[in-house]
């Protein structure tokens, strides 16, 4: 087993903690060229992470078919989530937040779960005035800091316009006003929401948008 880290946006570190994310899609590097284009290969990700085109979906490996391994594991790994957060500066012997600079053992506190406002204070003028956290990238988070470990139970390649409504949902999002995203119209199904959301995160990198229909690693998982 080994452990990887893996970032996620605050809204779908919220799905993730209330169950409805159990998969993420992720773009596959240099995906293109003959084994991919080709429709008489199947890619297939074999138990060792490691994806393999066949001649048709049950026949053996193509000749010359390239291996590519996932960079987020095999089924029974784990991916420690990386996501935005900040050192609390509590100052142990008093409740008001410290002006020291934060230590490795300050608890840390996370953006997705909403600003802490008030719990946040400096001393000014007499009284204690509310500041917002410093908060620090997720991708500079350490292992430490990370509160959130899944466990990868499944990883499968495909064009990510070959999303279906339930895997759709299964990436954390859903029709209707009670999306785990920003809400969405009423009869906007959720694969319509996916495709909105992939774009707001990938559609400025060239080859990666919803409409240029990349090949993606499917990852699902539990957390443990």
């Amino acid at each position: 087993m080994k452990e990887r880290p893996i970032l996620f946006s605050d809204a779908m570190v919220r799905a993730i903690l209330s169950g409805t994310k159990t998969q993420t899609r992720r773009v596959i590097a240099g995906a293109r060229g003959a084994f991919w284009d080709h429709r008489s290969y199947t890619g297939t990700v074999e138990r060792d992470g490691v994806l393999r085109f066949r001649v048709g979906p049950d026949g053996g490996i193509a000749n010359g078919s390239p291996e590519v391994r996932c960079p987020h594991g095999a089924v029974g790994d784990r991916l420690w989530v990386r996501e935005a957060f900040a050192l609390s500066q509590r100052d142990p012997e008093d409740t008001a937040v410290s002006t020291r600079e934060p230590q490795w053992w300050d608890p840390p506190v996370y953006r997705a779960d909403g600003d802490p406002g008030g719990e946040w204070t400096r001393f000014d003028g007499g009284r204690h005035v509310p500041i917002r956290p410093p908060w620090r990238s997720a991708r500079y988070m350490p292992r430490w800091a990370s509160r959130l470990t899944l466990e990868v139970t499944s990883v499968r390649v495909q064009r990510v316009q070959s999303i279906s409504e339930e895997d759709a949902r299964a990436e954390g999002v859903s029709a209707g006003p009670s999306a785990a995203l920003a809400e969405t119209p009423i009869g906007v199904s959720a694969r319509e929401a996916f495709a909105e959301l992939w774009d707001s995160i990938n559609g400025k990198r060239e080859g990666c948008s919803w409409g240029a229909n990349p090949w993606v690693w499917c990852v699902s998982f539990k957390v443990v």
